[in-house]
């Protein structure tokens, strides 16, 4: 029997997008996949196509800054690059079904399934990303929050990373969302690495971004008694600026460390003591979060070291997983390691 063609659309590079690449995964065993992102990747079992690399200049930005302010928020849309790109390079497909991976792949998805049905994954809440940079709210806010509101109801189904992100979709847009939460594959063979009395071995990895205010880690170091170290590793593409390794230059116990192989995180990371996530809540997302990397330290068998961040919080409390900081304070969460 012929199997069904399942095309995965992703503005990203999906070798080294997690929730990407597990859906690729997991898909292939069943379907006949093509994958479309911003580079071909190497899997078994998957057709690869980089439908959605384009170079941008500076020039082409801004020249096209004044259909946002407009309002033309369709023709802004469908005269991108990537877009026009994109149907140029998937015109000979005709795929059963299309997964869409964030709003801005939706409206091209349902183009090219005419009639065929589209699952989009909204990964988080697009509209409020970047909430805490006048640039996003000035140009981009509005955009995407009309594709949202025009395009998400004719999607065949929704998926999204948490509970609390579906109930925001289903009040601002009235469309439901299945959860499939951002965990990696079970490991099931790895036992908690023994802790060393007078070493505590802390580990952080993820991208690097100035919203999520990476710097607040190396002030928990500050606060921290003389057992604890950290190891910071960030994904290759979004490497720390030189300002932070400077700052982090001047902690003996912080240690900035080479990227780790995505689909190995959690074994690499398990000869450590704990796992930090700590995100301050600078955008409505973050304030939500619920990111890959801390099911990979459950995964790898680490205790973790968290925010108050909501939806975080209630795992940590209801499987007894950590310790959480009373507040974003640096010195609260070190309080609570100290402890």
């Amino acid at each position: 029997m012929k199997k069904l063609q399942i095309l995965v659309l992703s503005n990203t590079d999906q070798c080294c997008d997690p929730r990407v690449n597990r859906q690729l995964r997991i898909l292939r065993n069943d379907f006949d996949v093509v994958s479309c992102g911003t580079t071909k990747i190497k899997m078994d079992g998957i057709r690869s196509v980089a439908g959605c690399r384009t170079s941008i200049s500076r020039w082409q930005k801004l020249s096209r800054i004044p259909l946002l302010l407009a309002g033309r928020y369709e023709e802004y849309y469908w005269t991108h690059p990537v877009t026009t790109n994109a149907l140029q390079s998937l015109a000979t497909l005709s795929p059963d079904v299309i997964v869409a991976n964030d709003i801005e792949m939706l409206p091209l998805a349902l183009r090219l399934a005419s009639s065929r049905p589209v699952v989009v994954d909204m990964h988080e809440f697009a509209p409020r990303q970047f909430e805490e940079k006048w640039k996003f709210r000035f140009l981009y806010q509005r955009y995407l929050d009309h594709l949202c509101f025009t395009y998400l109801p004719k999607a065949a189904a929704m998926i999204t990373i948490s509970d609390t992100f579906a109930q925001f979709f289903k009040q601002q847009y009235g469309v439901s969302a299945d959860v499939i939460l951002n965990a990696p594959d079970y490991e099931d063979d790895i036992q908690p690495s023994e802790t060393e009395r007078n070493r505590i071995r802390i580990v952080h990895h993820g991208i690097f971004s100035a919203s999520r205010r990476p710097e607040l880690m190396l002030e928990v170091m500050k606060h921290l008694d003389s057992r604890f170290e950290l190891s910071l590793f960030f994904a290759g593409s979004t490497q720390p600026s030189g300002r932070f390794v400077r700052q982090a230059a001047t902690i003996p116990t912080v240690h900035i460390c080479s990227p780790l192989p995505m689909r190995a995180i959690a074994r690499s990371v398990n000869e450590f003591d704990v796992g930090m996530c700590f995100l301050p809540p600078t955008n409505f997302n973050l304030q939500h979060s619920l990111p890959n990397k801390f099911f990979e330290y459950i995964q790898a068998r680490l205790a973790l070291a968290i925010g108050p961040t909501p939806d975080m919080k209630r795992i940590v409390d209801e499987h007894h997983l950590g310790v959480i900081a009373h507040d974003f304070k640096p010195e609260s969460l070190a309080k609570q390691l100290n402890t």
